[in-house]
């Protein structure tokens, strides 16, 4: 069944529906539903968190090797690996 494309130029809605063919309107009128079938709830994305921000420091750091790998600078690489791995708690 092909899928129409319609278009409300007044209220800028535009809206696809299937129709066979042979029984394709050229208008429709489209009424709100009372208690809708689905919702749908977008989410914008988050900003990054302290540890994302610590984590990609230190990938910079390792990337151009500047992140000591036997801890000369402190830490070692593996403690700050398992760091950055721990989940972060309110």
């Amino acid at each position: 069944m092909p899928l129409y494309e319609f278009q409300n130029d007044e209220h800028s809605v535009t809206c696809c529906v299937h129709f066979p063919a042979d029984a394709r309107p050229d208008t429709i009128t489209l009424t709100r539903r009372t208690v809708p079938s689905r919702v749908s709830i977008c989410v914008g994305a988050q900003p990054p968190t302290m540890s994302d921000k610590l984590a990609a420091g230190y990938k910079h750091l390792e990337d151009t090797g500047k992140l000591a790998a036997r801890g000369k600078a402190g830490l070692s690489t593996a403690t700050i690996k398992r760091a950055i791995a721990m989940p972060e708690t309110d």
